[in-house]
C-alpha cells in the first residue's frame, strides 16, 4: 500500500497544481517530494489521522490511497485494497482487526467516493462490507526498471520469493518444498509490526537464502537473474511482485488463488496453492523456451497496469474536468 500512495500521489502532484500532501509530523518523505506541496501536521498516528487530517482537509476533497482514512470526512475518496483482515484475520492483531472491520464499514458507508485495486477485490469488498460501488484502479510497474548490477555467476540458479511470513502469504509450505527438492530459493520481504501482525512462523531451512527488505535496484537484480518468481499466496488484493516481475521478464509461476490471474493473465503458469508439490513440478519443467515465452507474455501482460492511468483514474473521479494520463 505505500507504494500504491506514494507512486500515485506522485502523479496526481503533477496533473493537478493545486493537489498537496497533509502529512503526520513524524512522517519520512520521499526524496522527489518538495516542500512546498506538503503541509506538515502537529500529530502522528490515529490522533492524526481521525482528527487533525480531516481539519485540515476540511476545505478539500480527500484522497486517501492507503487504506486508513479520517470516519468524520465525508468528502474523500478512500482506497480500500483487499479483504484480508475479514479473510484471514489470524494474520493481523485481534485490536487491528476490531478496528479496521469498524473503520471500513463506516468509511464504506460515509466517503464520497470508493476505489480498489482487482476486479477480485471489489468483489470480496461488496461482499464483507454489503457495498458495491468500488472503482477498479489497480497498480503499475513503471517503478520497477532493469537494474545493472552484475548478473549472478554461473551455478548460482535459484528462485525468488517475495513477501512477508503471514499465512496469507503461504510462503513457508511451499519454499519448504521448494528447498526439499534441492531448489535454491532467495525470499524478499520482513515481518510486519508487532502491533498489527500476529505472530509468524520462520524459514530457518537449508537451501533458503532470506535477503530480508532489499530495495527497488536490488529487487530489479534479484527478479533478472532468477529462474523464475513463485508466487504462492492464497489471499492477494493485487499481487504487486507479479507484474514487478513480468515487468523485468522474469518468468512467473503463480498460485491460481485470489486476484493472482486475473493480474498475471497468461504472463504465467499456475498451481493449487495448497499443493506445494505442484509447483516444485512447474519449476523443474521450466527450459529455456518455456521461459522466453513467459518472459514476453509477461511483458505484454503488464501493459494493462500503469500508474499513470491509475492516477488519471482516482483523480478524475474527484474532479469535474476529464483528467488525461500524463503519457
Amino acid at each position: 500500500m505505500q507504494r500504491y500512495a506514494g507512486e500515485v500521489a506522485r502523479r496526481i502532484l503533477a496533473l493537478e497544481p493545486s493537489a498537496r500532501v497533509i502529512a503526520p509530523a513524524n512522517a519520512v518523505l520521499p526524496e522527489w517530494l518538495p516542500e512546498s506541496r506538503v503541509e506538515r501536521g502537529r500529530l502522528s498516528g490515529v490522533p492524526f489521522e481521525q482528527l487533525e487530517l480531516p481539519w485540515r482537509a476540511r476545505r478539500a476533497t480527500l484522497l486517501n490511497l492507503a487504506g486508513a482514512a479520517p470516519l468524520a470526512k465525508r468528502d474523500q475518496l478512500v482506497v480500500m485494497h483487499d479483504a484480508t483482515p475479514a479473510r484471514f484475520p489470524q494474520t493481523f492483531s485481534r485490536r487491528f482487526v476490531a478496528w479496521y472491520s469498524v473503520m471500513n464499514r463506516v468509511l464504506s458507508r460515509r466517503a464520497r467516493h470508493l476505489a480498489t485495486v482487482s476486479e477480485f477485490s471489489r468483489r470480496e469488498l461488496a461482499d464483507v462490507l454489503g457495498v458495491d460501488r468500488f472503482v477498479v484502479a489497480g497498480n503499475g510497474h513503471e517503478h520497477l526498471v532493469p537494474s545493472s548490477r552484475p548478473r549472478p555467476a554461473a551455478g548460482s540458479d535459484y528462485v525468488l520469493c517475495v513477501g512477508n511470513l503471514t499465512p496469507n502469504k503461504n510462503l513457508v509450505p511451499v519454499v519448504t518444498a521448494l528447498a526439499a527438492a534441492g531448489i535454491r530459493v532467495v525470499v524478499v520481504g520482513a515481518g510486519g509490526a508487532s502491533n498489527v501482525y500476529a505472530q509468524q512462523a520462520g524459514l530457518d531451512i537449508e537451501g533458503v537464502e532470506l535477503a530480508g527488505r532489499v530495495d527497488d535496484d536490488e529487487l530489479a537484480a534479484l527478479l533478472q537473474g532468477a529462474r523464475a518468481l513463485v508466487f504462492p499466496s492464497l489471499y492477494e488484493g493485487f499481487g504487486l511482485p507479479v507484474v514487478e516481475a513480468q515487468a523485468l521478464g522474469c518468468p512467473v509461476i503463480a498460485s491460481t488463488s485470489a486476484s493472482i490471474p486475473e493480474v498475471a493473465g497468461d504472463g504465467a503458469l499456475y498451481f493449487d496453492a495448497t499443493r506445494p508439490e505442484d509447483a516444485v513440478a512447474l519449476v523443474r519443467s521450466l527450459d529455456d523456451d518455456t521461459r522466453r515465452d513467459l518472459a514476453a507474455r509477461g511483458r505484454a501482460n503488464v501493459a494493462r497496469f500503469t500508474w499513470d492511468s491509475t492516477a488519471a483514474t482516482l483523480l478524475a473521479l474527484v474532479v469535474r474536468e476529464p483528467v488525461r494520463s500524463p503519457r
